[in-house]
């Protein structure tokens, strides 16, 4: 990766947002790859219409990767739980802030949270949530088990 001493301005400015794909549905666009090759950000946010079936998120991640690759990049699901939700129905979805604000004592969000990064250790998804080391979500969840 190139040093932040050694970036254009636009690169370090780049390296300080998370972004998003274009909406519509229109997937990655020459002019997002091009931009994540020159200027890679610090991170994109997913959102469900941009890879319609769970089971294309993996690929979807390790493209975004080797695009901004050596620059590390996070991959980040718009999450919320409730009636908003990325990963429903393949995962599991939990209740709205709102609604565990409202009544469950603050064991039962720990709880909740331990779930959630076991549930993301499932084999369908383990391999394009991985980091570059190899860790991935799946010994983090073996870990907190």
């Amino acid at each position: 990766m190139v040093p932040f001493s050694a970036m254009t301005t636009r690169q370090r400015a780049a390296r300080l947002f998370i972004t998003g794909l274009s909406p519509g549905g229109v997937g990655l666009t020459p002019e997002f790859e091009r931009l994540l090759r020159e200027s890679p950000p610090a991170g994109v946010l997913l959102f469900r219409r941009d890879y319609r079936e769970l089971s294309a998120l993996p690929a979807l991640v390790q493209k975004l990767r080797a695009l901004a690759s050596p620059a590390p990049l996070l991959v980040c699901v718009d999450e919320e739980g409730g009636f908003v939700s990325q990963v429903a129905p393949d995962v599991p979805v939990p209740p709205s802030a709102r609604v565990l604000g409202r009544g469950a004592t603050a064991r039962q969000v720990e709880s909740l949270g331990e779930f959630a990064v076991a549930g993301f250790a499932s084999p369908q998804l383990a391999y394009g949530l991985q980091d570059e080391a190899g860790g991935g979500a799946a010994q983090l969840a073996s870990a907190t088990s």
